[in-house]
């Protein structure tokens, strides 16, 4: 309805990453009234709302794909927590913090750095001035823009 009212379609952006975090924190804070507080449930809240925060907060100034990095970053996520119960289940380094869940993360890091590239070099050629913003804008990890060179 935002969308409709403001013309301005990134509010239907906006809210399907805000909405989804609000009901993970009414169950969260329901756990929390109801005397049952749980760990998984408080972690999901944070996760959900980091990656609602990706199109909310204007990331696009600081990282090219700011979707791509938190989704990468969600798949590593998985990956810690799974290596760290592994480990206090007793597995050690190798099996435990080391294991065979880790292709899944990094091939799709891998995956995902390769067809971003790819994307960009398609994008670099059909408009010539997305170039300053290349040069100016990290393509995945959200860091201060660089500072744009002087035109002579």
């Amino acid at each position: 309805m935002a969308s409709l009212v403001t013309k301005d379609t990134s509010w239907v952006d906006r809210l399907w990453s805000i909405v989804p975090a609000i009901y993970v924190w009414i169950f969260a804070i329901d756990a929390v009234v109801v005397g049952r507080p749980d760990a998984r449930l408080f972690l999901m809240a944070v996760l959900v709302t980091l990656w609602a925060a990706r199109l909310t907060l204007q990331l696009f100034r600081y990282s090219r794909h700011p979707n791509f990095f938190f989704e990468q970053a969600q798949w590593w996520a998985f990956y810690g927590l799974g290596a760290a119960a592994a480990v206090s289940a007793g597995a050690g380094l190798w099996g435990g913090a080391l294991n065979g869940s880790i292709a899944g993360a990094a091939l799709l890091t891998v995956l995902f750095i390769g067809s971003t590239i790819f994307t960009e070099s398609i994008s670099a050629s059909k408009y010539p001035a997305n170039r300053d913003y290349q040069r100016t804008t990290s393509m995945l990890v959200p860091w201060p823009p660089r500072r744009r060179a002087p035109r002579h």
